[in-house]
């Protein structure tokens, strides 16, 4: 066989593998068609990069029918190949798809991080209808998260390319998803209106299965909008065409059996509902089974049938919490981190590399610390709800207060609690650095507590501590050789089991401070750190406390005893701070991180800040 032969068989391939992409939503058998041809020529004349786009294209077909248990193992097979050569437009392609399966299966935490590296290799490579899409499945992401502001603008930068690339299907999808997200967030009347620009475009290029999303969404809006029969209306609407989506057809039947519940037609609903069961099995998206549980409780509820309404409840309640448990709530907090933190340290690069000449450059200095500190603030608040949230600590540590003060807009120092097995764990952690890299060192520290203390269940705060020392090491790939290393972090960890009325606590360089009866008494810590040092065959030491009512316990970083300040402009030190502990003990918890607060700024007057703070108090 020639070289041209061959050539000439590379190009047929790649042309029924472009029509099969270019036919995927206005011909689904067309689509198959040409990319099952290019699959069977790749095969014969060994094509790898023809084989992997077939199967992507043959993904995508099934996936647009819904067929995700098909379409998953073609997508697979095709990022084997497209991982070697990620500068191929169908490496964003097949991240979407997958992180797009796995949204609707109900995995959040993977779907982020699939399409999170979705968009930012479509930016790399500057692949605009790529990243175009991209934004479109990040915003049902973040739609599935009730992040709605999120959801409208990366929908909105969705439309903003599709719209100048000029691709019509593309554009009503994205005026769908737009809709949706103003249904959700309350603005009904936009929401109608933008599910008209999406109708109105269907019905022009005859997209007409596409068209039963809008009546769905339109549904949905006029529920919410409590006009039930219209919604009703356009539910059955969207089951009246036959090439409408599976999980389209399963949400108006669930949509549908709502209304019917809500009109006391019961009978009519259950049949909505049992018809979209059967439908959703095949679909094994948990979040659509779920809110099937749901509705079939309440129908049971209003007949009277109390078990059958209490199972449904049940099974609703254990499978929404596979969903959207803390672990996983925590963990997709820390992708958001991660992915804004990233996001600026390029935006820095970049602007670092334009910045040749000052004086012309001074204008985007001010416009990109602009953005810089604009996406700081908004990893900032993904940090803050990585957080425990007041109204828990309130519920495990009824009597306490927390003093938080970040050097910068993001911080190393952290905090984290949890109740687990009858025992309140309560940490005061600091981070190698502050600013952006110490808001990575505290991530990481917060969500390996969450594995270690939830997932793993090790309540030994010396335990604890051996076992976040090895998963610190081994994420910075630390070594011996690393022994000098800085990078880990310091902190204190107290578990305390109140029906003994025991404290156990563990530090590592961080100790912990103990006021009984207005006395008191400094529990040392180990000099080591949370991370590489010369020591680390040495196991942490627990300290047992036996704790009595009125007891006073502070736990700390160093950040409030290094600060500067003062007539003399000196270090605070430790026993001066002990000492202002010991003084303010006397007042309740809140007084108490008041009088710390104010101190704090009056101590350090002009002085800048020089390291984050927190200083936790817990009375017994």
């Amino acid at each position: 066989m020639s070289n041209k032969t061959i050539s000439e068989k590379y190009d047929n391939v790649d042309s029924l593998n472009n029509q099969s992409w270019e036919n995927r939503y206005t011909s689904f058998e067309e689509s198959i068609c040409h990319a099952e041809q290019a699959l069977g020529l790749s095969q014969e004349i060994d094509y790898e990069k023809g084989i992997a786009y077939a199967k992507l294209n043959l993904a995508t077909c099934h996936f647009l029918k819904s067929r995700n248990e098909e379409a998953f193992p073609l997508l697979q097979i095709a990022m084997q190949y497209f991982i070697q050569h990620p500068n191929e437009k169908g490496y964003v392609s097949t991240l979407m798809h997958i992180g797009n399966i796995f949204e609707g299966y109900g995995d959040y935490e993977k779907a982020l991080d699939f399409t999170q590296k979705a968009l930012s290799t479509a930016k790399e490579t500057n692949y605009i209808e790529g990243e175009g899409d991209a934004q479109s499945v990040l915003g049902m992401i973040y739609i599935r998260l009730a992040d709605y502001k999120s959801a409208q603008e990366a929908y909105i930068e969705s439309l903003r390319i599709r719209e100048k690339l000029g691709n019509q299907n593309a554009i009503a999808s994205s005026l769908n998803r737009l809709a949706q997200s103003f249904t959700l967030s309350g603005e009904y009347n936009k929401a109608l209106e933008y599910y008209s620009k999406s109708k109105e475009i269907r019905e022009n290029i005859k997209k007409h299965s596409a068209i039963s999303w809008t009546y769905l969404g339109m549904g949905s809006t006029h529920e919410y909008m409590a006009n039930l029969d219209i919604a009703k209306e356009y539910y059955t609407k969207g089951l009246g065409h036959e090439e409408a989506d599976i999980r389209c057809k399963a949400q108006c039947l669930i949509g549908s059996g709502r209304v019917n519940r809500k009109l006391n037609l019961l009978d009519e609903a259950k049949r909505d509902i049992f018809e979209a069961q059967e439908l959703v099995e095949t679909l094994k998206a948990k979040p659509l089974q779920y809110e099937i549980y749901l509705q079939l409780a309440k129908c049971f509820e209003k007949e009277g049938k109390t078990q059958e309404a209490f199972d449904n409840y049940k099974k609703y309640h254990k499978l929404k919490e596979e969903v959207h448990n803390n672990e996983s709530s925590n963990r997709l907090k820390n992708q958001q981190i991660v992915f804004a933190i990233e996001k600026s340290e390029k935006e820095k690069e970049i602007f670092q590399l334009r910045n040749v000449e000052l004086k012309s450059a001074l204008d985007e200095i001010a416009e990109k610390n602009k953005e810089i500190t604009d996406s700081i603030h908004y990893a900032k608040r993904i940090q803050s709800a990585l957080l425990p949230k007041d109204s828990y600590l309130k519920e495990i540590l009824p009597d306490h207060f927390i003093l938080f003060l970040p050097k910068d807009i993001v911080s190393g120092d952290f905090y984290w609690a949890t109740h687990i097995e009858g025992k309140t764990v309560i940490v005061a952690a600091d981070s190698t650095g502050h600013g952006v890299p110490g808001a990575f060192m505290s991530m990481l520290g917060a969500s390996f507590l969450d594995n270690i203390v939830n997932v793993d269940k090790i309540l030994d705060p010396a335990k604890i501590l051996d076992s976040l020392r090895e998963h610190i090491m081994k994420a910075l790939k630390q070594r011996d050789e690393d022994i000098d290393s800085k990078d880990g972090m310091d902190l204190a960890i107290c578990v305390y089991d109140e029906t003994n009325s025991e404290l156990a606590y563990a530090g590592a360089y961080n100790p912990l401070c103990l006021i009984r009866n207005g006395e008191f008494k400094i529990i040392s810590a180990d000099r080591m750190p949370v991370g590489i040092h010369s020591l680390i065959e040495k196991p942490f030491t627990n300290n047992i406390i036996n704790i009595n009512k009125g007891d006073i316990v502070y736990i700390f970083s160093d950040g409030f005893q290094d600060q500067f300040g003062g007539e003399k402009g000196k270090k605070l030190k430790l026993a001066p701070f002990l000492k202002l502990l010991q003084e303010t003990s006397i007042n309740g918890m809140e007084k108490q991180k008041q009088i710390l607060y104010n101190f704090f700024n009056k101590w350090k007057g002009a002085e800048p800040q020089l390291d984050d703070v927190v200083v936790i108090g817990i009375k017994f």
